[in-house]
């Protein structure tokens, strides 16, 4: 028990599976990595080499390439490392897809797959104005729900959902 203490692995083994790393959503995977090693009060010398062990698919195969470059980097330079090569276009393709959202079954199968789309946006940068997102939610709209919204000049997206919901069971 003492052993573990002294090397910095906490005073109990890990309990949770470490999150994977496939390439996909590189502030995510930092931020649960980040969460696990404070949970399990890992000494963070060992920080980069337990992530590296979890890298897998397109991840995996970039990691190979990066290899000789990772015995010098601490864990923050590894993290802006890693989030450059997977986040780079990320962000951009994010925003991109809020041009292309619209109603296409149902208000809350839309409301779900924006609000999945924006948190996804606010990961990268949380400057953007909530009218913008109000206004590409009003944007996505089938045309007859979004003139009735429009018309009510809603100020907030919880509002503009609701009513949304609301004018579609009553067509």
């Amino acid at each position: 028990m003492a052993c573990r203490i002294i090397l910095g692995l906490g005073a109990n083994a890990p309990t949770m599976l470490f999150p994977q790393f496939s390439g996909d959503n590189p502030n995510l995977w930092n931020t649960l990595a980040d969460q696990y090693f404070q949970l399990f009060a890992i000494h963070e010398s060992y920080w980069v080499g337990m992530g590296i062990l979890h890298f897998s698919d397109p991840a995996g195969i970039w990691l190979q390439s990066v290899q000789k470059k990772l015995i010098t980097l601490d864990c923050i330079s590894f993290t802006s490392l890693l989030c450059t090569r997977f986040g780079r276009y990320r962000h951009q393709l994010l925003i991109r897809q809020f041009y292309a959202i619209n109603e296409t079954t149902t208000g809350i199968d839309y409301i779900e797959r924006f609000d999945i789309l924006m948190n996804h946006v606010v990961s990268y940068s949380d400057t953007t104005h909530p009218y913008l997102f109000l206004t590409w939610f009003i944007e996505g709209l089938r045309s007859n729900i979004r003139a009735v919204i429009m018309v009510q000049h809603p100020t907030d997206l919880d509002t503009t959902c609701s009513l949304a919901l609301l004018q579609e069971v009553t067509e």
